[in-house]
């Protein structure tokens, strides 16, 4: 028929099932071949590890061998992020898996996902390497924040020490202080900070207090004002935790023991590992696979020296600035110190700037209203006047 001898057999099944579905559909024998092909993979990860794996090798910005490159040699692996290389450490093979892949490496049988994971296979001691991957992409950030920290708190110590506004506030606290204890501004030589929050809420009568005292005769807006820009660091010391700062600058001075190990085991081992880096590091005498080790040692060392020195300096100062204000009995952390000082400050100006309201409703009120009828009507607000006696 049309003139051809050769004839094509129907494939009734494959036919039912395109005239069904409108869509492709792979042959009977096509799928013989991918089930046989599935058969013969050598497959090391389960189905699920599998495709976890498969999901965060898809999201790295560079492939698996170019991070096991990069770890080797240089650090220079352009658009990896600190997480990536905590999410593929997370995903390494375990000792046994690795094992498996190893031992079917040069198999064309082994499956694209473990085939994918095998440069980290070959590496020795991986998860260090990826661990001390990661620390130098994080290091320069963690020294930054961490150094910005202590010199918050060590600013804001000498802003103290240094603020003749806040000194003058802090005498004639304990004036007042002394006057309400004793009914003579003598007395008492020093005042704690701790007792600051006490004094804010101490009350003449029922609405004036010792806030309103201080706001009438001394912390006028303009005072306040420049008693912040004077202590511009303190609020933020007062958020300083004293405790974690010494978990992270322990943590800080781990990752420099950490790299200075692995330095050590890189010198033992150096002819093997020279080998296994390439021929190139060989060439070099094996100076490239210590070289990584060393000059990220040499910075967290030195990073590391001015933490520590910050960190000294930053509690000595807040030390001396508590002896300074007259603490005498056991210290308080940084963050309680500078906590009382900003606590009252805030409430200083809270006071200041409700009195300044009230202050404006009282010459308002006092206006003559817009005439209602025959005749016009003023009405006054009264305001506390001499809150306590002046000492």
């Amino acid at each position: 028929m049309f003139g051809s001898s050769n004839t094509v057999e129907i494939d009734p099944q494959l036919l039912s099932e395109v005239l069904a579905t409108g869509k492709e559909v792979v042959s009977p024998a096509s799928r013989r071949t991918s089930s046989l092909r599935e058969e013969r993979e050598i497959r090391v990860f389960s189905a699920s590890r599998a495709q976890n794996t498969a999901i965060l090798l898809r999201k790295l910005p560079i492939s698996v061998q170019r991070i096991c490159e990069s770890s080797l040699s240089d650090l220079t692996a352009r658009g990896l992020r600190p997480e990536d290389l905590e999410l593929l450490m997370d995903k390494l093979p375990s000792l046994e898996e690795r094992q498996q892949i190893l031992d079917n490496a040069e198999k064309t049988e082994l499956r694209d996902i473990e085939r994918e994971m095998l440069p980290l296979c070959r590496i020795p001691a991986a998860r260090r390497r990826l661990q001390f991957f990661h620390t130098a992409l994080v290091h320069e950030d963690q020294f930054a924040r961490l150094q910005e920290n202590i010199q918050t708190v060590l600013a804001a110590a000498q802003e103290v020490l240094d603020s003749a506004r806040l000194h003058q506030l802090l005498r004639t606290v304990l004036k007042t202080a002394n006057y309400i204890n004793h009914g003579s501004t003598q007395g008492a030589t020093a005042i704690s900070i701790r007792s600051l929050s006490a004094f804010a809420t101490f009350k003449f009568g029922s609405e004036a207090s010792a806030l309103h005292y201080l706001c009438r005769t001394l912390c006028s807006a303009e005072f306040l004002s420049a008693l912040q820009a004077d202590l511009k660091h303190l609020s933020r010391a007062a958020k300083q935790n004293p405790a974690l700062q010494q978990q992270e600058l322990s943590e800080f001075r781990s990752l420099a023991q950490l790299v200075d190990e692995m330095k050590a085991e890189a010198l033992g081992s150096n002819s093997t590992s020279t080998a296994q880096v390439g021929a190139a590091d060989a060439a070099a005498g094996g100076s490239a696979v210590t070289r990584p080790f060393e000059e990220l040692s040499l910075s967290l060392h030195r990073e590391l020296d001015e933490l520590e020195t910050s960190a000294e300096r930053s509690k000595l100062v807040v030390e001396q600035a508590q002896r300074f204000l007259g603490e005498s009995k056991k210290l308080a952390s940084s963050e309680e110190f500078f906590g009382h000082i900003a606590g009252f400050l805030d409430l200083l100006v809270a006071t200041s700037r409700e009195m300044n309201r009230s202050r404006a409703r009282s010459a308002s009120a006092s206006l003559p209203e817009r005439p209602c009828g025959k005749g016009a009507r003023s009405v006054s607000a009264s305001f506390p006047t001499d809150v306590a006696p002046s000492p």
